[in-house]
C-alpha cells in the first residue's frame, strides 16, 4: 500500500503550531499574525505568574506581621487587633489630650477596598511622640471607629477619619485556655506518634536480631530494658544483650556488666 502525502498550506502549518502551543483554534484567519499572538500569550502568562507571586508574598507578609500590642481592650472587650484592625503609619502632625492626628495612611489586611490615605485621628494613642515624628516603622494597628471633628487654626471645623488604639492588655483568658488545650492535644498526638515509631522499630529489630545482627540484638535489649515500643522485660533485655556480647559487641558486654552491679 502506498503512502499518500498531502501537502499542507502555510496557514495549516501555523494552526498546528498554534495548537501545539496550547493556543487553540482551528484554521487560521488570513492575515492573523500567530507570532505576535504567541508573544502576547507568553507576556500574559508571565504577568499572571508575577501577580500570583506578588499575592503569595502579600499573604506571607500578613502571616509574618506581628502588631505592636496585639491584645487590646476596646469598649470593655479584650480583642486581638490583627483580626479586625487596620495597620496605620505616617507622620505626627498634632498631639491632643485625646490622641494624635497623623498624616499618612491605613489599610485593613482582611478586606480589599479599605485603604485610606490622608490625615486621620488615633484616639487613646499610648506612646510619647513629638510633632513631625515619623512612626511608619512601628507596626501599629488600631480599629477604624468613625470620624473625628476638630477646630482648625482659623476657628473652623474639620472632620476626618478616626481610629481607636484601645488599651493594651494581655491575651484574653479564653485564648490562653485554647492555647493550653491545643498544646495538650499536640503533646498527645506527638506521644502517640512516637509510640508508633517505637513499636515499628521494635518489630524491625526483632527481625534483624533473629537473623543474627549484633547491633540489632543490642538495640532490642535496650528497648526491652527501657520499655520503648514494648513492655519492660529485664529477662528479654539480658537475653538479647548476651546474644550481642557473644558476637563481640563490647557495648553490650559493658551494659551487661553494669546491670550486674
Amino acid at each position: 500500500m502506498k503512502t499518500r502525502i498531502i501537502p499542507l498550506c502555510t496557514s495549516c502549518i501555523l494552526a498546528v503550531y498554534s495548537n501545539a502551543l496550547g493556543l487553540g483554534g482551528g484554521a487560521v484567519t488570513p492575515g492573523y499574525n500567530n507570532a505576535d499572538d504567541v508573544a502576547a500569550q507568553r507576556a500574559e502568562m508571565a504577568a499572571l505568574r508575577e501577580a500570583q507571586a506578588s499575592e503569595q508574598q502579600q499573604q506571607q507578609a500578613l502571616r509574618d506581621f506581628i502588631p505592636r500590642d496585639p491584645w487590646r481592650v476596646l469598649y470593655g472587650v479584650t480583642n486581638y487587633v490583627k483580626l479586625q484592625g487596620v495597620e496605620f503609619y505616617g507622620k505626627i502632625v498634632d498631639i491632643t489630650s485625646d490622641g494624635v492626628r497623623i498624616q499618612g495612611a491605613f489599610h485593613r489586611f482582611s478586606r480589599a477596598g479599605d485603604d485610606y490615605e490622608g490625615d486621620f485621628f488615633v484616639a487613646h494613642f499610648p506612646f510619647v511622640v513629638v510633632d513631625g515624628q515619623d512612626i511608619s516603622d512601628q507596626h501599629l494597628m488600631a480599629w477604624y471607629v468613625g470620624t473625628y471633628t476638630y477646630t482648625t487654626v482659623m476657628n473652623g471645623s474639620r472632620t476626618i477619619r478616626k481610629l481607636d488604639y484601645g488599651t493594651p492588655c494581655g491575651p484574653a483568658p479564653e485564648f490562653i485556655q485554647q492555647q493550653i488545650e491545643a498544646a495538650k492535644a499536640k503533646a498527645i498526638r506527638d506521644k502517640k506518634k512516637n509510640e508508633e515509631v517505637q513499636i515499628n522499630t521494635v518489630r524491625w529489630l526483632q527481625s534483624e536480631a533473629t537473623n543474627g545482627s549484633a547491633s540489632a540484638q543490642y538495640s532490642l535489649g535496650i528497648h526491652y530494658l527501657n520499655g520503648q515500643g514494648c513492655d519492660t522485660n529485664r529477662e528479654q533485655a539480658i537475653y538479647w544483650l548476651q546474644k550481642s556480647a557473644a558476637q563481640g559487641n563490647f557495648v553490650a558486654s559493658n551494659k551487661l556488666a553494669s546491670l550486674q552491679k
